[in-house]
């Protein structure tokens, strides 16, 4: 299956494969995906975020991502 996109530009915005997506919403939106059947090797998450963006941003979203269930991810570093 293929992986989930969450993306961070450099500005900060959040997207979900190319859908901007408020910051507030992303704890619904990532609940929703991880409520959806999964393969049996598990749901893959690729976190990409542009290289120049502060640390913390990028580890609140992975730690909403944590929180949703979805510990399967690679980070990728853009930019």
């Amino acid at each position: 299956s293929e992986p989930v996109q969450v993306s961070l530009d450099a500005k900060g915005a959040i997207f979900l494969g190319e859908e901007p997506v408020a910051e507030a919403a992303l704890p619904a939106r990532l609940a929703a995906i991880a409520a959806e059947p999964a393969p049996p090797e598990g749901r893959r998450v690729y976190l990409r975020a542009d290289r120049g963006l502060d640390y913390g941003r990028v580890m609140r979203v992975m730690g909403e991502l944590n929180r949703a269930g979805l510990n399967r991810v690679a980070l990728v570093s853009t930019g």
